[in-house]
């Protein structure tokens, strides 16, 4: 990666991953971003001109493994949905988290993705401008409609941070830059349109909270025509657009505009950056390595592999003729069934150059081999990571996901999306209770009549008790995920007095029947008696 300076430089941790996360986007996003990078990923063949290259790309296959493997893992995660708890001043929020239509839980869907494929992202908790209004109260930004929002930041986004001593005592990230990609009608054409670049740095000032947003000027920018769409590339910018005519300093720094904002509660400045990172086992600034980096390589790999195969396929299915013993003169032009070819010299020969199908054989084992790793390397998500010897015969499936690289991605989510709500809940001014949890159940283990059975005969015996026998059916996917304990019992009771009422067992009915009992009791004995006549001595 080039040497930057002034806002475009880089942590150096940043610098030594971006290479591995871009590469695992690309493969997230399939053959059509793979084939555009060309020799990033398939490296041209000594001798090959630009047209012979383009048809040995356009003959390769690049299988989507790693996609394929993301969206099986998010799958798992959300088979289940999180268990949210809020103040009821939020209930309507989440719907719209974003300010752009995307609610809570496919908002936390798309951080699960990021930490599958890159490991690596962060939410910036927001709010709207308020300059115009001066401060506002928390009554006057409420009838306003002004309401926090969150926003999702990739791995390579995160270009840089650093660590110092916080306003509020402790030691911890006090500058956070942020790489954002927005839009804006060209000066020179309304119907063009121009990607500028656009740093924003979260920091402190005397103590305080500061944004600044350094947007490029269009003379240095990327135009775009109105209407082409990058399909891997978020078209409405990242946060909010600075108001050019009350945030801008006035100043213009490399190529950059700089605009300033101190985001306020209450119309009180923060002492704390609201941004939180999330990555794999930590919410910490340090970089971790992509949970599936490797099977990215070997996906790859593959990929290589396989273009030297389609490539070695398509001369086997087009054998090339050849000729000796003519002149250049009289050398055939054609060839089909239709044409003659008249040779003077009688030693001529001609043939078929031709190469043995054979020698593809190792490509395509090796192929079937990279497979099965790459399979492997998926099913290790969702190993343990054991501390011990111990025989993986003696753990199931759902066992082994309490303590896999998949369950730590999914609780470290889940820690990361509740911080960011409790600033957004201390944003709003509200209090209550927040929790976000997502599920750590990947695999269904519904239980069969015999579990069931087995159950209900611990239950009758005494050996567990009736909230054991519920939780222990809820975990076997009998019972709903949502239903609790209370309002199952409830239910159970409210369909008891149904059914008593539909076979007319009505409190007289039960009188007349109690009256009856020792009767009842005198036929269930001679019943028994009937049925075992050797029962008596």
């Amino acid at each position: 990666m080039q040497h930057q300076t002034g806002i475009e430089t880089v942590a150096a941790s940043y610098a030594h991953s971006i290479e591995d996360w871009v590469a695992c986007r690309d493969a997230s996003n399939g053959q059509r971003e793979v084939h555009r990078k060309g020799e990033v990923y398939l490296p041209r063949l000594g001798g090959q001109d630009a047209d012979e290259y383009k048809a040995y790309l356009l003959r390769s296959t690049f299988l989507g493994a790693f996609g394929r493997t993301v969206e099986a893992f998010s799958g798992m995660i959300f088979r289940r949905d999180p268990v949210i708890k809020l103040p009821g001043k939020m209930e309507e929020w989440q719907k719209d988290v974003t300010g752009d239509g995307i609610d809570l839980v496919s908002f936390a869907s798309m951080v699960v993705d990021e930490s599958l494929i890159t490991a690596r992202s962060g939410i910036l908790v927001d709010f709207p401008s308020t300059d115009g209004y001066g401060d506002l109260t928390i009554a006057e930004a409420e009838r306003l409609k002004l309401v926090p929002f969150l926003r999702l930041y990739t791995a390579e986004s995160i270009v840089n941070w650093r660590f110092g001593d916080l306003p509020n005592g402790g030691y911890g990230v006090v500058k956070v830059v942020l790489l954002e990609h927005v839009e804006e009608e060209s000066v020179s054409n309304e119907f063009e349109t121009v990607e500028l670049r656009q740093y924003r740095v979260l920091d402190f000032h005397e103590g305080e909270y500061r944004q600044r947003i350094y947007r490029q000027d269009q003379k240095g920018a990327t135009k775009r025509r109105t209407g082409v769409v990058d399909a891997n590339r978020e078209e409405k910018p990242t946060g909010e657009t600075p108001n050019a005519d009350s945030l801008y300093t006035g100043q213009k720094i490399s190529g950059y505009h700089l605009y300033e904002v101190f985001p306020q509660i209450g119309g009180k400045r923060l002492n704390y950056l609201p941004f939180t990172f999330i990555n794999v086992r930590t919410l910490t600034a340090n970089v971790e390595k992509p949970p599936m980096l490797d099977l990215v390589n070997q996906n790859f790999q593959h990929y290589r592999i396989s273009a030297d195969y389609y490539h070695g396929l398509h001369y086997v299915g087009l054998p090339t003729p050849y000729i000796t013993g003519v002149s250049a003169d009289e050398a055939p032009t054609q060839i089909g069934p239709s044409q003659i070819w008249h040779l003077s010299n009688p030693e001529s020969k001609v043939g078929y150059l031709q190469v043995d199908a054979a020698g593809f054989q190792s490509l395509r084992e090796e192929m079937v081999a990279i497979e099965g790793r790459m399979a492997a390397m998926g099913a290790r998500m969702l190993a343990p990571e054991k501390s011990g010897v111990e025989a993986a015969e003696t753990l199931n499936i759902k066992s082994r996901g309490e303590h896999s690289t998949l369950s730590k991605i999914s609780g470290t989510v889940s820690r990361g999306i509740e911080q960011a709500l409790i600033i957004a809940r201390d944003w709003m001014s509200t209090s209550g209770e927040v929790v976000f949890e997502l599920n750590k159940d990947f695999v269904a283990a519904t239980l069969t009549s015999g579990d069931i059975t087995a159950l209900l005969g611990a239950w009758q015996a005494g050996a567990i008790s009736k909230e054991v026998l519920f939780d222990k059916l809820k975990q076997g996917e009998i019972i709903r995920e949502d239903v609790e304990f209370e309002d199952h019992e409830e239910a159970i009771e409210e369909g008891a007095e149904d059914l008593a009422g539909m076979f007319g067992a009505t409190e007289e009915s039960q009188d007349q029947a109690g009256s009856r009992s020792p009767a009842g009791e005198q036929d269930e004995e001679a019943l028994v008696d009937q049925e075992d006549p050797e029962g008596s001595e």
